[in-house]
Protein backbone atom coordinates (compact mmCIF):
# COMPACT_ATOMS: atom_id res chain seq x y z
CA UNK A 1 0.00 0.00 0.00
CA UNK A 2 0.94 3.19 -0.65
CA UNK A 3 0.65 7.04 0.56
CA UNK A 4 0.33 10.03 -1.99
CA UNK A 5 2.09 13.37 -0.99
CA UNK A 6 1.83 16.48 -2.23
CA UNK A 7 4.23 19.06 -3.11
CA UNK A 8 3.57 22.69 -3.85
CA UNK A 9 6.02 24.39 -6.69
CA UNK A 10 6.24 27.39 -8.03
CA UNK A 11 4.92 27.50 -11.80
CA UNK A 12 8.88 28.83 -12.56
CA UNK A 13 10.10 25.61 -11.21
CA UNK A 14 7.22 23.68 -13.14
CA UNK A 15 8.24 24.97 -16.38
CA UNK A 16 12.31 24.03 -15.64
CA UNK A 17 11.07 20.61 -14.85
CA UNK A 18 9.05 20.51 -18.58
CA UNK A 19 12.06 21.15 -20.19
CA UNK A 20 13.88 17.69 -19.23
CA UNK A 21 12.53 14.43 -19.67
CA UNK A 22 12.30 13.05 -16.16
CA UNK A 23 10.44 10.59 -14.03
CA UNK A 24 10.04 13.44 -11.52
CA UNK A 25 8.04 11.02 -8.96
CA UNK A 26 10.40 8.19 -9.17
CA UNK A 27 13.20 11.09 -8.42
CA UNK A 28 11.33 12.20 -5.91
CA UNK A 29 10.93 9.08 -4.06
CA UNK A 30 14.73 8.09 -4.94
CA UNK A 31 15.89 10.88 -3.04
CA UNK A 32 13.56 10.83 0.14
CA UNK A 33 15.32 7.40 0.40
CA UNK A 34 18.50 8.53 0.19
CA UNK A 35 17.85 11.21 2.72
CA UNK A 36 16.59 8.39 5.03
CA UNK A 37 19.52 5.89 4.52
CA UNK A 38 21.88 9.34 5.27
CA UNK A 39 20.10 10.22 8.40
CA UNK A 40 20.14 6.23 9.88
CA UNK A 41 23.64 6.28 9.44
CA UNK A 42 23.87 9.33 11.21
CA UNK A 43 22.06 8.07 13.82
CA UNK A 44 23.96 5.10 14.22
CA UNK A 45 27.19 7.11 14.34
CA UNK A 46 25.69 9.35 17.24
CA UNK A 47 24.72 5.76 19.04
CA UNK A 48 28.48 4.41 18.50
CA UNK A 49 30.18 7.64 20.16
CA UNK A 50 27.44 7.51 22.77
CA UNK A 51 28.75 3.66 23.06
CA UNK A 52 32.28 4.74 23.25
CA UNK A 53 32.21 7.35 25.29
CA UNK A 54 30.38 4.98 27.73
CA UNK A 55 33.17 2.56 27.66
CA UNK A 56 35.82 4.97 27.17
CA UNK A 57 35.69 5.43 31.11
CA UNK A 58 36.29 1.86 31.56
CA UNK A 59 39.49 1.73 30.01
CA UNK A 60 38.64 -1.04 27.89
CA UNK A 61 41.62 -2.42 26.49
CA UNK A 62 40.15 -4.26 23.43
CA UNK A 63 43.43 -6.16 22.30
CA UNK A 64 43.88 -7.40 26.07
CA UNK A 65 39.93 -8.75 25.35
CA UNK A 66 40.60 -10.93 22.87
CA UNK A 67 43.41 -12.28 24.31
CA UNK A 68 41.33 -13.47 27.33
CA UNK A 69 38.54 -14.53 24.77
CA UNK A 70 41.06 -16.47 22.93
CA UNK A 71 42.66 -18.54 26.01
CA UNK A 72 38.69 -18.85 26.87
CA UNK A 73 37.98 -20.77 23.64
Amino acid sequence: MSDIMTVRITEQLKQNMAEFDLNWSEFIRTAIQQKILELKREQAFLEMDKIKLKNKSKKLQMADEVIKWRKRH
